[in-house]
């Protein structure tokens, strides 16, 4: 094999391990050979695609990473600068590739500032930190104690006790409110279906049994309404858990499935506004948010995948709406307006600002995924941008964590994939994995609640909701 061959065989191998650059990977095992590898690889893309191809782009600033590694951090830096004024003037000063530029030059400019004092210069030659390689095997035992997690607290009638007060083993600490059983039972089976579990297969398949009859159960046989019209709850409930009975059909055929999950779907039909989206109430009364229309729409799209009967003027309606409260020069989608920020409980809104999160930003590009838009649109690309600036971190006293925006950032970024996947992924499972519990069975598994909506799903929903986080890469296949 040759070192050019050698060196495609990392990034390609890079790529498998998902969310850590093959720069990284390589640096592990000897960095002078990366160093020269990489420099060979440019020198090829140069003389191939031009100095001011993405991918000669690419290469250098991963060429930089290892020069900074190597302790050559004025190199790095003079490389840098030069990647960071070319991808502005091709990709414009916010693009994800300008700003993973930018970003790695501000580490080389920390490393070649003139130290104040000895001790500052000792710290300074410091090589970085070399970010933690999670293996797909530690990513699937995660996942795997998530679902057991979840198995082990479901009722005895197939749902998931949001308030944690079932009896027995479906009790649980650090629950959310009882009003939420239909939704967190939908985000739970969910996340079953997700790891390829259906009612006939699966080492969980009974839990996924019990959750598909627990929702039968709960339809109203006239409207199709999953739950009750108790609070503004219930639209929210409705949606993902007709999203679960439609994938349930998708997944299974199973003839049993087919009527009640077209019967969810035409309750959301029903409660769109005219022209418009969906918002708390139906029939509707023409209020309209992208929260609760994410939900709408990805419910829509799964039941036009399964072949079930959905109104192609309800996809127009919801985008007609993503795109009246998206931002045309941030690419920042609000909630109820343009400009607005994400939506948050009255009692949670001074403990997590709503203007840290893109979670309405990431739920409006999937459902611009789902309605066929692609990653090089104009208007997804500034979108993208947002989510770029904020992969997930876990930080309990900043108030960083939220599950919801996680999920949905997860599927954005995975449909946007290359340098907007591996740098969300890399940062989800350094949030993640480390912060799953492994104290007594009441929790071990699970994830603490400790997101914006913490209080309303409980440990469920963010238990569920993470699972589905991690599961992205092999749940969805890339819409375009």
């Amino acid at each position: 094999m040759t070192r050019i061959q050698r060196t495609a065989a990392w990034l390609v191998l890079g790529a498998i391990l998902g969310g850590v650059s093959a720069t990284t990977a390589i640096a592990q095992d000897d960095l002078a050979e990366s160093e020269a590898l990489l420099r060979e690889v440019l020198e090829l893309r140069r003389s191939s695609l031009g100095e001011d191809h993405p991918q000669t782009l690419q290469t250098q600033r991963r060429l930089s990473r290892v020069l900074l590694a190597a302790g050559k951090r004025e190199e790095a830096t003079a490389l840098l600068r030069g990647v960071v004024k070319t991808s502005t003037q091709i990709f414009g000063p916010s693009h994800p590739e300008t700003l993973a530029a930018k970003e790695t030059l501000a580490m080389a400019l920390l490393g070649t500032r003139a130290p104040a004092s000895a001790a500052a210069e000792s710290t300074l030659n410091v090589k970085p930190k070399i970010v933690k390689v999670y293996s797909q095997r530690e990513i699937q035992r995660s996942i795997d104690r998530g679902l057991k997690w979840l198995a082990d607290h479901q009722a005895d009638d197939g749902r998931w006790d949001a308030d944690g007060k079932g009896e027995g083993a479906a009790a649980y600490p650090d629950a959310g409110s009882a009003l939420n059983d239909i939704g967190v039972t939908g985000l739970s089976l969910l996340a079953f279906l997700g790891s390829g579990e259906t009612t006939e297969i699966g080492p969980h398949r009974g839990s996924v049994k019990k959750a598909v009859k627990f929702l039968l159960e709960s339809q109203d046989a006239d409207t199709g309404l999953l739950g009750r019209r108790v609070s503004q709850q219930f639209m929210y409930n409705h949606g993902i858990a007709a999203l679960a009975l439609s994938e349930t059909y998708l997944l299974t055929r199973n003839p049993i499935f087919k009527a009640p999950a077209q019967n969810a779907i035409n309750f959301i039909l029903r409660a769109r506004n005219p022209y418009k989206a969906w918002r708390y109430d139906s029939p509707p009364i023409g209020d309209n948010d992208t929260s609760v229309t994410g939900w709408m729409l990805m419910a829509l799209a799964s039941a036009r995948d399964a072949g079930l009967r959905v109104d192609p003027a309800a996809f127009e309606g919801g985008m007609t709406w993503i795109d009246e409260v998206t931002d045309p020069e941030t690419g920042r989608t609000g909630y109820n307006s343009r400009g607005t920020v994400s939506a948050r409980e009255v009692s949670t809104l001074s403990d997590f600002p709503p203007d840290l999160s893109e979670a309405m930003t990431s739920v409006a590009l999937v459902c611009r995924f789902l309605h066929g838009q692609g990653p090089d649109d104009a208007i997804v690309q500034k979108s993208a941008s947002r989510l770029f600036e904020r992969p997930p971190t876990w930080d309990e006293e900043a108030k960083s964590c939220d599950m919801t925006y996680w999920m949905f950032g997860s599927m954005a970024s995975y449909q946007l994939g290359g340098n907007h996947w591996d740098r969300w992924q890399s940062h989800l499972l350094a949030a993640v994995l480390p912060n799953q519990n492994d104290e007594n069975e009441r929790v071990a598994g699970s994830w603490d609640p400790v997101g914006p909506w913490g209080k309303t799903g409980g440990r469920v929903y963010s238990t569920a909701a993470v699972v589905i986080s991690l599961q992205t890469a092999h749940r969805w296949a890339k819409i375009r």
